[in-house]
Formats: C-alpha cells, structure tokens, sequence
C-alpha cells in the first residue's frame, strides 16, 4: 500500500494538496522503515505513521543542534 501511495501515478495529479517533502532525510528514513515493517506483513496505520516520522524528525534535530568547538 505504502509503495502504491508513494508512487508517482497515485492520485494522478488531482490532490488538493500536494504532497510537500520538507525533509529529504525525513522522507528517506521513513520510506525505509514502511518497507522494512511491511516486509513483515504488518499493516501501518496513519497514526503510526506520523508517530514514527515524529521520532525521526527529533533524532534528525538532535543532530542538526549537536555543536563542536573549534578546539
């Protein structure tokens, strides 16, 4: 289901809104987890979903707010 809705003939165009991608790592973590949990014959709500972006989203700001000193 997932691959089917992130393909690019689903909706053939015609959404009220399209899909924004705001994060390429974001996008990228999370088509990787669907199939990996979908490997497993698991059905994903959208809940879920938003709730493991919502986990990625913070461990992708923990790594953009980690500073390094210059010495």
């Amino acid at each position: 289901m997932a691959a089917l809705i992130m393909s690019k003939d689903y909706g053939d165009g015609n959404r009220r809104k399209p899909l924004k991608v705001t994060s390429a790592a974001l996008e990228t973590r999370l088509w990787a987890w669907i199939q990996a949990v979908e490997s497993q014959n698991v059905c994903l709500s959208r809940k879920l979903i938003r709730m493991k972006a919502s986990d990625i989203l913070r461990e992708l700001r923990d790594a953009w707010e980690l500073g390094f000193s210059d010495g």
